[in-house]
């Protein structure tokens, strides 16, 4: 560590204290006293040798630590490295108007179809069957403003069906809903089979345990797309005939302002810092110091 600067003399520099410690065997980091809104004269250009590999972290208010050449420490790659990628494009001349859509996850295992040249008669359900009811809520029916509800099933006649209550309710204008008394583990012998009418557009919520909700023909009522819509867009690619070997590198959010340069066919002498000059020290840590494992402490300047 340096001594106190002493009245009258110039404090060391920032410079004079990085070679110091590059000069100084084992010196991996150096405070410095710089701050002189907080520091008294004599500290200002106070210079101290740290030893690595860890970051001193010793308090001491206007001191910051430097790790010196933290950049050029690093070894420069050998030649570049090239993969054999046909997916892989050279760089561009000039930058693309608009970036490419994203890329799949994964290649498909088989070429995606191309699209119809016409419309379907009508959407299907996940069933794939059109227009059969859906089941939207159990153990619901619909209260006063139902439509009709069938008799209670009397001993010895067969309940009716799922499909007979479906039909019910399609033959009734009105009706866009069916509670189905269908749960014979809950319910009593004469309720399985009642078939309850309800209209929309609301879901049935009224509590009725062993009764499920339907909507009739949920899918059929979706109203067909007319002609396939195409977007005129040149990224916008037709369907590959076969699949690709592998997805392609995620695209960027946005073009660049200019094309990307060209892969060096060496490599740099040295890696450079963020600032562009090779190995100048770079602060990592603020109002610290190393402690008794310091290297050095620059004198006093004398009088």
């Amino acid at each position: 560590r340096t001594a106190n600067t002493k009245p009258g003399k110039d404090p060391m520099t920032f410079e004079e204290c990085n070679q110091l410690c590059q000069g100084t065997e084992g010196c991996e980091f150096f405070s410095f006293g710089e701050d002189d809104d907080v520091l008294s004269p004599g500290l200002v250009g106070v210079c101290i040798g740290c030893p690595g590999p860890d970051i001193p972290d010793q308090y001491q208010n206007g001191f910051n630590v430097y790790e010196i050449n933290s950049c050029a420490t690093l070894t420069p790659t050998g030649a570049p490295t090239f993969i054999d990628n046909a997916d892989t494009q050279p760089p561009t001349t000039t930058p693309t108007n608009s970036p490419t859509a994203p890329p799949t996850s994964s290649p498909s295992s088989s070429p995606t179809d191309a699209p119809t040249s016409s419309p379907t008669d009508a959407p299907t359900c996940p069933s794939g069957e059109p227009g059969g009811p859906v089941l939207v809520s159990e153990d619901c029916k619909c209260g006063d403003d139902r439509l009709f509800r069938t008799a209670n099933t009397k001993p010895g006649k067969d309940p009716m069906t799922f499909e007979e209550c479906n039909q019910l309710c399609q033959g009734t204008e009105g009706c866009e809903f069916f509670s189905f008394g269908e749960d014979d583990d809950v319910l009593s012998p004469g309720l399985v089979g009642v078939c309850i009418g309800c209209p929309g557009p609301d879901i049935p919520d009224q509590y009725q345990n062993g009764f499920n909700v339907y909507e009739i023909n949920s899918c059929a009522t979706l109203t067909p797309t007319g002609a396939p819509t195409f977007i005129d867009n040149a990224d916008t690619q037709p369907p590959t005939t076969t699949p690709t070997n592998s997805p392609t590198a995620p695209p960027t959010s946005s073009p660049s302002s200019s094309p990307t340069d060209a892969p060096t066919s060496s490599p740099t002498d040295a890696p450079t810092c963020p600032s562009g000059e090779p190995g100048g020290p770079v602060l990592v840590s603020e109002d610290c110091k190393c402690g008794d494992d310091r290297l050095f402490r620059t004198a006093n300047t004398k009088p």
